[in-house]
């Protein structure tokens, strides 16, 4: 028996700078942060007769000092390059331990684990977070799976604090979020031919959310209670050369097709950034084709529905009325020329300019188009 070891060491430290007002914070002071993360974490695993067992450990320290997030600090630090201070702060750990085991047979996978996860900014207690995944090989071609598991998502300094007159007011109060996801479903796969058929089922408790009631201008952080989701993909994928023949100018088809339903809907009342909105439905196709020689082209069209609404500020309206968001298709198109050293491509997304929404009240970008090289150096 022989055990690997995979152990790692990591800093990383992003200094910022947030402008609400482009270029002028006359009438909004614009926001410094300094952050730092680091830790180490510790792998390991090894294969028996009974299958592969894997486990680890990571801690992890979360640190940032800011002119909005965060507590006083007791000893403010200058800026570089500005006459302000950072003059807020928080510091937090993560520490936890994982253990996962799977059983490999024939035509049968099981594997399941648990993660043991403590927070200094929760209530220092460890809390277990377990996970089961199963596969079975219905057919030489097919196969049938399914998983339960569980998860916790801590609060962002942002969600915690970040506030102004304006716009936001977090809270400091969140709680973390959890979430069990169940899933079954079928893949399918043989020369040519890939498809997949999956349900899943979602069951949030204390999401984190962006919340504006309707008569207010500010958005609140705060934990919605439990929220239920539940959704079925369904995708193919055509490689037409391998079906027809190698020379055929098409070379593969993809559709695919998403829905999701979810227990609540936003009310009437305010208006949600994240957790009540949602994609209720999706549909995906993608073309790619040889033009001539090594030219080939990609076309993806996109539709999608959003369950959700965001203010609009029309001129007879300035204090702004609730809009529902409107289903759009978009079309892309990717034209590509590849030789041995070397690739040339050009790109055009939402090819047919269309104007829609899809988060808040900010129109997404127009037709766009860029184009790019890439060389290969034999060294």
């Amino acid at each position: 028996m022989l055990t690997h070891l995979l152990p790692s060491i990591y800093w990383t430290q992003a200094d910022d700078r947030f402008e609400l007002i482009r270029g002028d914070e006359s009438k909004v002071p614009f926001n410094y942060h300094r952050t730092n993360t680091y830790g180490a974490n510790l792998n390991s695993y090894f294969t028996s007769t009974l299958g592969k067992t894997a486990f680890g450990a990571e801690m992890r320290n979360e640190d940032v000092i800011s002119t909005v997030l965060g507590e006083p600090l007791k000893k403010p630090e200058n800026i570089s390059g500005s006459e302000r201070f950072y003059d807020k702060g928080r510091n937090r750990t993560h520490v936890s331990f994982h253990a996962e085991h799977t059983l490999l047979l024939s035509r049968f996978t099981l594997s399941a684990g648990v993660m043991a996860t403590m927070n200094t900014d929760w209530d220092k207690k460890f809390h277990f977070f377990p996970g089961i995944d199963a596969s079975y090989w219905l057919s030489r071609h097919l196969k049938a799976y399914a998983s339960w598991n569980t998860s916790l998502r801590m609060p962002t300094f942002t969600e915690l604090y970040y506030s102004t007159n304006e716009t936001h007011q977090g809270n400091k109060e969140l709680a973390p979020e959890k979430m069990q996801a169940y899933e079954v479903g079928i893949k399918y796969r043989q020369s040519g031919i890939e498809g997949t058929l999956s349900v899943y089922h979602h069951r949030g408790k204390d999401l984190i959310d962006w919340v504006r009631p309707i008569d207010e201008p500010i958005y609140y952080s705060m934990n919605h209670t439990k929220i239920k989701a539940t959704g079925i993909e369904v995708s193919s994928l055509f490689n037409l050369r391998k079906l027809i023949n190698p020379n055929l100018p098409l070379t593969s088809v993809y559709v695919g097709y998403s829905h999701i339903n979810q227990n609540k809907a936003e009310s009437a009342e305010y208006e949600s950034l994240y957790a009540m909105e949602y994609l209720r439905h999706k549909i995906v196709a993608r073309l790619d084709h040889r033009v001539w020689k090594q030219l080939t082209a990609s076309w993806a069209f996109r539709w999608q529905e959003r369950v959700g609404n965001y203010t609009a500020y029309p001129k007879n309206a300035p204090q702004g009325v609730q809009q529902a968001y409107k289903p759009y298709s978009l079309l892309d198109v990717k034209v590509q020329w590849t030789a041995p050293a070397y690739q040339l491509y050009i790109e055009a997304n939402n090819l047919f300019d269309n104007t829609y929404y899809d988060h808040g009240n900010i129109p997404q970008p127009g037709i766009w188009v860029r184009g790019g090289v890439s060389y290969r150096f034999n060294l």
